[in-house]
């Protein structure tokens, strides 16, 4: 997770750049829910026309961009549910920080506690779980990408 100081093309790039680096791999599919600067045109059904530097993101880490349905919210209960979890377990108070950078580190540190954390009736903590999904997950590539 990490805080933006926007929801321009470059926030959002950086940010997916970010949490790729952070789980060392990227999904075959990333969702979204029509953000403008990522899908510039909304087409029919699930059909988007791509802002081209996420298309070259896309292309680099070799994940499909999918979206949700418009006025849909019955396609993302699960993400609406955890940010909500995520508010209640880190900013519940409200922490008291400096700066964005202070931020994010505060966030980075909440993500790799999280990661540490085995869930209810498992034996494995979940960044275990995750390291050997295998064919759910492409590897990713060892160079950042940086579309222009």
């Amino acid at each position: 997770m990490i805080a933006l100081p926007s929801e321009k093309s470059e926030a959002i790039l950086y940010g997916t750049v970010e949490a790729l680096a952070f789980f060392g791999c990227a999904s075959r599919e990333l969702w979204w829910d029509n953000p403008k600067t990522v899908a510039t045109t909304i087409l029919a059904g699930r059909q988007r026309e791509l802002n081209r530097r996420w298309q070259a993101l896309a292309s680099h880490y070799r994940f499909d961009p999918l979206f949700c349905l418009p006025a849909r919210g019955n396609e993302k209960p699960h993400v609406e549910n955890r940010v909500k979890l995520l508010e209640r377990q880190w900013a519940t108070p409200v922490p008291r920080l400096g700066d964005l950078a202070e931020l994010n580190a505060y966030l980075r540190g909440c993500c790799q506690r999280d990661w540490q954390r085995t869930i209810a009736g498992q034996s494995e903590t979940i960044g275990a779980r995750s390291s050997r999904s295998g064919p759910g997950l492409c590897r990713c590539r060892s160079a950042r990408s940086t579309p222009r």
